[in-house]
């Protein structure tokens, strides 16, 4: 990082080691610095995710909200965050939502892994 301060998978290391280490604040800082770099959304949800950490809730919805503009990029792990963050928030009506969406992709891909021909079945 002396060398290149914008060096991506270093940086990308080292907010994993902050988030190991609990350090919220300096793990945001690194991926602020990836998002301005190049826009990604699992940077802008790991954001969300320090500032739930940080109990900055508000800053979190806002941050995990932007997310909806590409909902072909939302993940299970993205809506049960989101979810967690909305209830901290008192927003429970979008965490039910959130959680039942989750739930919904959960079974579907349960049933997919239960069905022997499924393409990804590596039992």
């Amino acid at each position: 990082i002396e060398i290149d301060a914008t060096y991506r998978n270093v940086l990308e290391n080292r907010a994993q080691c902050y988030f190991r280490l609990g350090m919220h604040e300096a793990r945001m800082n690194d991926l602020i610095t990836l998002v301005r770099q190049h826009y990604n959304e699992r940077h802008m949800r790991d954001i969300g995710e320090c500032l739930y950490e940080l109990k900055r809730y508000r800053d979190a919805v806002d941050v995990l909200q932007s997310l909806d503009l590409n909902p072909q990029q939302q993940s299970t792990f993205g809506l049960r965050l989101r979810e967690k963050v909305y209830r901290a928030a008192g927003l429970h009506h979008l965490a039910e939502i959130d959680k039942a969406r989750a739930d919904a992709y959960d079974a579907e891909q349960q049933k997919l892994w239960d069905d022997p021909n499924y393409y990804g079945h590596y039992k």
